[in-house]
Parts: C-alpha cells; structure tokens; sequence
C-alpha cells in the first residue's frame, strides 16, 4: 500500500507542477476552456486528498496492530518527501481555482463578483480597478454605421475579446458584464470599496462629460480614498481649450489669441513647449486640491495622451 502511495504522490506533483508550469494567459482562454481549467483543478486537488486520507488510514492501522514493519515504511515514506513542496503546490492550485473562477464570473458566469471575493483573492500589489470598462466579449459602440440603417449614428456591436484579468471593472451599463454595476460620480463609489485597498486606478477612456457639473472632484476624491498613499491614477489628458473656465469642469484651459494661433490645427505632440506648460500646470492645481501629484520625471513641456498621477495625501470624503 505505501509503495502505491508513493507512486501516487509522485505522479501527483508531476502533474501539478506541469499544470502550474503552463503560462497560457487566462484572458485568451474561452468560457469552455477556463472551465475545463477549473474541473482540471478540482480533480488534482481531490485526488491528492485522497492520497493522504489513505495514507492516514494506513498509519492508523500500523498504531493499531503495532506493526514495526509497516511503521518504519511510513516513517521512510515521511523522510523521503518534503511534504511542504506537496502543501505548497495545493495552495497554488487553489489560488489558480480562484482566479479562474473569477474569470469566469466576469464573463457570465454567476453574478457580479463582490470587491471583497477579489480582495480575498489577489495580493494588494497586483489590485487594479478598471473604471468605465467590462469584461463582455461584445464591445457596444465600435464599428462603422450599418448601412441600411436610417439614423447615420446607429453602430453595431463588434464581437471580440475584451476579459481583463487580474483587474476589477466598474461600469454603469450592465451589458459591458462589469464586476459591478456602479455610477462613478456617486456615493455608492464612494462606500462600495474599502479605504487604501487598491494599489492602481485606470480610467479607460471615459467621456469627458463624466468629468462635467463637478463630477471629477467626487471621482478623484474617491479615487484618493481607495488608493493606498503611494497609489496611482491613470486618465485620459481631458484638456480642452475654452473661451471661459467652466468651475464645474477642471481641465478647461483658457489661452490668449497668440497661443490660440500657434496651436491652431495642430495636435498637442506640437504644441509650443510654453502653451504645454501652461496646460499640464492646469492639471496639476486641480490633482493638487485632491491629494495627488503628477509622477515624479514628468515633463511639464509635453502634453501626454495619458496622465499618471500619485496619490500623496489623504482629502475628505464628498457627500453627493
């Protein structure tokens, strides 16, 4: 019985160690495969555990029947193996059962999964909060206009892959299958998530009338309470020149008809280095009023496309 033990233990991690060894990224995988990954999973485990049940029940009979054979050949068994290799493999298993599960909730499976399952399940480094974005395979508003469509507006849905792994969705539209369905600008932002729990926050190409009638002061704000001190914001650059500065809207940026003309009909990677400085200075008063900085290097005389800002710390919370 011991010698099939062993021989069952050494398949065991064979396998799982193979299994663990595969480096195909779960985002590429379908809803079928991820949940043949799961049942792979669950079927390793098991079969370990059924290793060592019997592997118990056999040193129970040795106590029992004081066989000094049987007891030295347990006793060997046990010298032979570092069981902690055992241990740490199953752990890893399970951890990969959980983030395959998770995967497969965000593409339907089940409900939204709770912030606090993907807590549970991800280090605190790796944490990410996607906001404005789902994990659908169906990315609603791409693709050129049906042409037998009378509104020249109407777009139709474009199927492809679109399973963020690792990172936790927000989104009001149900139908983009975020992890769950909020409204960024309200309190329930602000409650939903636990303080200084996330490490990264990625606005993925939110419109910019997100950031009207006020709304970005309670996104950043919410934004620097979920963020451990230390913490990123990535977002999109929302400058736009106006003729008038907006209170309500902060990336608004009022120039003189001199550098209006010398910006005129061009895009911002040629801006005058002056005009650039101007703008991102417009930017940093407003991340300064809610706890963040622009990452330390940034060139001041080049606009971006995108802005990465640190939080540096802590603001008050908003009421809606």
């Amino acid at each position: 019985m011991i010698q099939t033990i062993k021989s069952e233990v050494q398949t065991w991690l064979a396998n799982a160690q193979t299994f663990l060894a595969t480096n195909q990224p779960l985002e590429s995988m379908s809803y079928q495969e991820l949940e043949t990954r799961e049942t792979m999973i669950l079927e390793l485990n098991k079969s370990i555990d059924e290793t060592f049940k019997r592997l118990r029940n056999v040193k129970e009979d040795a106590d029992q029947t004081d066989s000094l054979e049987n007891e030295r050949e347990i006793d060997q068994f046990y010298t032979d193996y570092d069981f902690s290799i055992v241990a740490g493999n199953r752990v890893a298993l399970i951890l990969q059962r959980d983030i395959t599960r998770l995967a497969l909730c965000r593409m339907g499976k089940g409900v939204n999964n709770s912030v606090d399952n993907y807590i549970e399940v991800t280090p605190l480094a790796n944490r990410v909060i996607i906001l404005g974005c789902g994990h659908t395979d169906t990315f609603y508003g791409c693709g050129p206009p049906e042409e037998s469509s009378e509104d020249e507006m109407s777009i139709p849905d474009e199927e492809y892959n679109h399973l963020h792994v690792g990172e936790y969705c927000v989104d009001i539209r149900a139908k983009m299958k975020p992890d769950v369905c909020l409204d960024i600008t309200s309190t329930k932002m602000m409650e939903y998530f636990p303080d200084n729990s996330f490490p990264k926050i990625i606005c993925e190409n939110l419109p910019d009338v997100v950031f009207e009638e006020g709304d970005a002061q309670k996104i950043f704000t919410s934004a620097n309470r979920i963020l451990q001190q230390g913490g990123i914001i990535q977002f999109n650059n929302y400058l736009q020149i106006s003729e008038y500065e907006d209170e309500d809207y902060p990336f608004d940026i009022i120039l003189s008809e001199e550098e209006k003309q010398a910006v005129e009909d061009k895009d911002f990677s040629s801006y005058p280095p002056t005009t650039c400085h101007k703008m991102n200075q417009k930017v940093v008063d407003f991340l300064s009023s809610v706890g963040f900085e622009l990452q330390p290097g940034f060139n001041m005389h080049v606009l971006p496309e995108n802005y990465i800002a640190v939080k540096t710390k802590n603001v008050l919370t908003l009421s809606a």
